[in-house]
């Protein structure tokens, strides 16, 4: 079943993009029109946007007690960033847990907490900028508050049986630190890029629309069951148009040519990952062991 509704999500998107440029070829006309300096921005902000995400992973290792050098972190969250985009259902913390469980002896459950507490501040921050932007202070701060209520109940639940001495796992308030000011980092670049590709697309919109857009594309990391959420990013942008504003036509058109970009972007650190040989040190590495053993 989980098959069938990840191609037939898969299928209905690409219907729906070209029914779309079928019937307004006008927006087709206007992305192949769009300027390679444009296209280098979105490049060089999702190459920061890589960097930031490499010391936010170094970041998350320290709960787990374990330090790899600049090298390997990089090949590594290259590795799983090309994983989750062309994998389903998040692959590439899947990508990334079984490299450090193999080769490092990091329990699943201890790096999932770890992730928890990442994703934990991404959604809580995401749910800042959709709603701090979009509502009155007092019903922003309700909801950022559920938001906030919702994540803790998660980590409770990773937290459980997770971290011991003999594991290693420990929280560091100081790492904790970094990651919040990290993923923050980490937005801010997301905002850019997405307001880079809507005001190729759609010139009138503002910083303040496309602050609350990222928020809304954020919160579809959550459900992403098809590669790099393709469906539901657009949905979720749909969905909570009436608090961005803008028009189906523009989210449809910077989304198609996000992901170009953001495919072509990945071809080439893909072939940086051959340059470096990364390709070994990750190929056919043994699958964790049995959850009873862990």
């Amino acid at each position: 079943m989980r098959v069938v509704l990840v191609v037939s999500i898969l299928l209905a998107t690409t219907l729906v993009f070209v029914r779309f440029f079928l019937t307004h070829p006008e927006y087709w006309a206007t992305l192949t029109g769009v300027s390679v300096a444009t296209v280098g921005w979105i490049v060089l902000l999702n190459l920061v946007g890589l960097t930031i995400l490499v010391a936010i992973n170094a970041c998350l290792l320290r709960f787990c007690g374990v330090k790899l050098g600049f090298l390997e972190q990089f090949q590594l969250t290259s590795y799983s960033a090309i994983a989750n985009f062309f994998g389903p259902l998040q692959s590439g913390p899947g990508v990334r847990a079984v490299y450090l469980k193999t080769k490092y002896g990091v329990r699943l459950r201890d790096y999932s907490l770890a992730a928890a507490l990442y994703y934990a501040v991404f959604a809580v921050l995401s749910a800042v900028l959709l709603f701090g932007f979009s509502q009155p202070w007092w019903q922003a701060l309700l909801l950022v508050a559920a938001v906030g209520a919702v994540v803790v109940g998660v980590i409770r639940r990773y937290s459980r049986g997770a971290g011991s001495a003999a594991t290693g796992w420990h929280f560091d308030a100081a790492a904790f630190g970094v990651l919040v000011i990290l993923t923050a980092l980490q937005l801010v670049v997301i905002a850019l890029w997405y307001f880079v590709e809507l005001k190729a697309v759609a010139p009138a919109v503002t910083l303040r629309q496309a602050l609350i857009y990222s928020g809304a594309a954020n919160f579809a990391l959550f459900v992403s069951l098809t590669p790099d959420a393709i469906g539901f990013r657009e949905a979720f942008l749909i969905f909570s148009a009436r608090l961005h504003g803008l028009a189906t036509a523009a989210i449809i058109s910077a989304n198609l040519l996000d992901r170009a970009v953001y495919a072509a972007f990945l071809g080439g650190v893909f072939l940086v990952l051959l340059v470096t040989h990364a390709t070994r040190r990750f190929k056919g590495f043994p699958k964790p062991a049995p959850a009873a053993q862990q």
